[in-house]
């Protein structure tokens, strides 16, 4: 039952992931769950080999275990990229390889990966977001700025309920990696824009306003 085995997974990877984040909680201790934790997806990949979510279970828990062991970050990366051999139009398994070059700043094949996401759902503003971060982090401004009318383009052109949210939450990690990266203008610019969208939004205002005369 692959889908029951999915479940295990997820509950096992969620654990694993509240673990690591426990401060109270000794690194030795961490280190034999996640020990445990990585053996028993190993054991069931050699199962199901083809579990595209299997795979992404396994690189997101080695990923967020990789100060517990060095050698866990390169693992999950081939994790993700067996992903991407089962699964190369699915956005969610495009994200994942795609944030795991970006840990060690391998911007060229992140955007290449994004730009895929981008090709595969035009529509998908998650897609066009992250290929905006991916160009802040790349100095590409002009690529952020053409990421940002395509999603204003696809918001008149959609109707589905939602999408608006969906279109504000991209622009704010524009805006958020924007200020990460001290590029405070370009920062107001676009919590400008969200403040224009969404006036009774007192969060966009807030963020504005922290990083005024920077």
């Amino acid at each position: 039952n692959t889908f029951g085995n999915s479940e295990v997974l997820e509950q096992l990877g969620r654990v694993s992931s509240l673990l690591v984040n426990q401060s109270n909680i000794s690194p030795q201790s961490k280190a034999q769950f996640i020990a445990f934790a990585v053996a028993e997806l190993e054991k069931s990949l050699a199962k199901f080999p083809n579990d595209i979510r299997g795979h992404l279970f396994a690189g997101d828990v080695y990923q967020g275990a990789q100060s517990l062991n060095a050698g866990y970050f390169f693992k999950a990366r081939e994790h993700f990229k067996r992903a991407v051999e089962l699964g190369p139009n699915k956005q969610q398994v495009l994200f994942s390889l795609a944030n795991n070059y970006l840990y060690t700043q391998e911007y060229d094949k992140a955007m290449e990966l994004a730009q895929k996401a981008v090709d595969v759902e035009p529509a998908n503003f998650d897609a066009h977001g992250n290929k905006g971060i991916i160009a802040i982090l790349m100095g590409r401004d002009d690529i952020v700025q053409v990421e940002i009318n395509e999603m204003d383009k696809w918001m008149q052109l959609e109707k589905e309920p939602g999408k608006f949210g969906s279109y504000l939450q991209q622009l704010q990690k524009i805006a958020r990696t924007y200020a990460n990266v001290q590029q405070y203008a370009k920062a107001r610019s676009v919590f400008i824009k969200l403040t224009m969208l969404a006036p009774d939004n007192k969060d966009y205002k807030k963020e504005l306003e922290s990083i005024q005369g920077k």
